[in-house]
């Protein structure tokens, strides 16, 4: 996947009741999305210039990396960089230069990885950084020396760097030459370090290659067919698109891609000749149709292999739509679903190592104004937005740009303002348990459909348990049996009684703690 960015302005807090540096209440801090749980500091101190691009990566601990491009109004592709380490501070990098070129990095949800490359001194270098507790894979961190790729070449395009979300691989090319990371094994079996092999590119120019256990190259020929190439072999036609992304998912390899009149259709890729072992696109099944304004879309993966793809509509209902291939908990989002509130001039959405989804919404005629929304793990609803403004708002639009490689869901938000890119931070809840059912606590029926729900994580199964309400005290808890994975379970009481219920999720190899008690009474 490419390092996602969206346009945006530099933020400052504001609550929900629009007062700058207002207190929330306990309530609001207890919401999915409170104000309380975003905190920002200034990053990288710079001129206002509209052009000018932002990214940021972060991983699962206190590491970060923000970037801010500082030659937008003349074109030049440098880029000031500064780090966050552990010390709770953001300074000049420890390993990295301050100042670089034609910088390109993809920063990895699922394993919280950061894999880049950039020009300096005439030369292109790369650099891998790896997340708190790396285990084995300690080779090539941003405490080391970052790793000489050879000379650049003048006039060559920035390198293109890729790393997949879901099995490890990665690659970066540049000028001719793509240098491919193939991920360790931590198997008793055939336990191994992660390894480089670097091979020459195959492909016209533009070509955009692909890291798998291979390598596949993309490209849209002079009739505007998507053509690949599996290693070099001979192109195979696609169909008449643009390459969009190639991912693994826990389904299998997939392709997006777009057509010339906009449609957005999925590929699987695998084995079509078991006789050669050829692989190939089959499949193919259309998300949304033909629509000429429609932009790219964006294509995610979390650390569970969840596949989601979102697009824009550009017709009257314009907004954000987002489609997810089996989602883990749920079927919601399993047809296009329009997000609420989506409508702006600039929306992105990312998914974190658990599965939680944070869209980012900018609307026109409001520069410096970005509201954020989360659909957590588990869950069928959004939370509340929050919405967050420029403390001094820039005349444009600038960049911004958002990572979540925290494996507990939290998010970095680096954004440009007038004074340079400021960066907020968010905290997101620890996984939680809800009763969502019965709706209505007061039934006429002595039978009704108890329910509940694990957010902020994918729970794959439950514990369930009821107590009677005598009025003044309440009997015993006792465990109500539930199939792992079932999320509902009908139970018939008698007239006049009233039953509390309550239920935990299993997340993380643990246990949320039990939720709040639902009650509810059979009328006599």
């Amino acid at each position: 996947m490419r390092t996602r960015r969206l346009l945006g302005a530099s933020l400052s807090l504001v609550v929900a009741a629009g007062v700058a540096g207002q207190v929330p209440t306990t309530a609001a801090a207890d919401r999915d999305n409170a104000p309380s749980r975003w905190d920002g500091a200034r990053t990288v101190k710079a001129a206002e210039r509209a052009a000018d691009d932002v990214q940021v990566a972060a991983d699962g601990g206190t590491w970060a990396l923000a970037a801010r491009q500082v030659g937008g109004a003349t074109g030049a592709d440098t880029w000031r960089l500064r780090e966050h380490t552990d010390n709770g501070r953001w300074g000049k990098p420890r390993a990295l230069p301050a100042t670089v070129d034609q910088l390109s990095f993809d920063s990895i949800p699922a394993g919280g990885y950061t894999l880049g490359a950039y020009v300096a001194n005439g030369r292109l270098w790369g650099f891998l950084h790896y997340p708190d507790n790396p285990g084995a894979e300690t080779e090539g961190t941003l405490h080391a020396d970052p790793v000489d790729l050879g000379p650049a070449v003048e006039g060559a395009p920035a390198p293109q760097v890729e790393a997949d979300a879901y099995e490890g691989y990665g690659l970066i090319a540049y000028a001719g030459t793509v240098h491919q990371r193939f991920p360790g094994s931590t198997s008793n079996d055939n336990p191994s370090l992660p390894s480089w092999s670097s091979r020459p590119a195959f492909g016209p120019a533009g070509t955009q290659y692909v890291p798998y256990d291979g390598v596949l190259g993309f490209w849209t020929d002079a009739s505007g067919d998507l053509m690949v190439s599996d290693d070099g072999l001979p192109p195979e036609r696609v169909g008449n698109a643009r390459y969009v992304d190639f991912v693994s998912t826990d389904r299998g390899r997939r392709l997006v891609s777009q057509g010339t009149d906009g449609s957005v259709t999925l590929h699987d890729y695998g084995v079509v000749d078991e006789t050669t072992g050829r692989r190939g696109f089959t499949n193919p099944r259309t998300l949304t149709g033909p629509s000429a304004k429609r932009p790219a879309p964006t294509v995610l993966v979390d650390a569970f292999g969840t596949l989601t793809v979102g697009w824009r509509e550009a017709r009257a209902n314009d907004g954000l739509v987002l489609w997810q291939e089996d989602r883990p908990g749920s079927g919601y989002l399993e047809k296009p679903v329009l997000v609420p509130g989506t409508r702006g001039r600039a929306t992105d959405v990312v998914a974190s190592y658990l599965g939680n989804l944070t869209v980012s919404i900018q609307r026109k005629g409001e520069p410096g104004v970005v509201r954020v929304k989360h659909l957590p793990a588990g869950t069928k609803s959004w939370s509340d937005g929050v919405r967050l403004v420029s403390p001094r708002r820039p005349a444009a639009v600038g960049g911004s740009a958002l990572s979540t490689g925290d494996r507990d869901g939290d998010l970095l938000l680096a954004v440009n303002d007038a004074r340079g890119t400021y960066r907020f931070d968010f905290t997101a809840p620890d996984a939680y348990t809800r009763m969502v059912k019965p709706a209505r606590t007061v039934r006429t029926g002595t039978t009704y459909r108890v329910g509940w729900e694990t957010a902020w994580a994918f729970a794959p199964d439950w514990q369930v348990r009821e107590r009677r309400d005598r009025g003044r005290t309440y009997g015993d808890w006792k465990r109500i049996e539930v199939a792992d994975g079932v999320q509902s379970t009908k139970v018939t009481k008698k007239p006049g009684s009233t039953w509390c219920f309550s239920a935990r999720g299993r997340a993380g190899g643990s246990f949320t703690a039990w939720s709040a008690q639902r009650c509810v009474t059979v009328r006599r």
